[in-house]
């Protein structure tokens, strides 16, 4: 599901968990702890990392 935000300059992965959290509670918090995320289309781990133009929420994906 596509949802466009408006985000403050200077906004970064750790911003963008935090507001997560904040805003879908206990299901996004176990997704995010267990997912992971891309930034422009390249995987973002660091809490620094700036948000760019897209930003998508990987849940964590079964399988072997």
């Amino acid at each position: 599901q596509e949802q466009p935000l408006d985000m403050r300059s200077g906004a970064t992965l750790a911003w963008l968990r935090s507001y997560l959290i904040a805003t879908y509670g206990d299901s996004m918090a176990a997704a995010i702890k267990n997912g992971s995320f891309l930034v422009d289309g390249i995987a973002a781990t660091d809490d620094d990392t700036p948000i760019g133009a897209q930003v998508d929420v990987l849940p964590p994906f079964a399988g072997g």
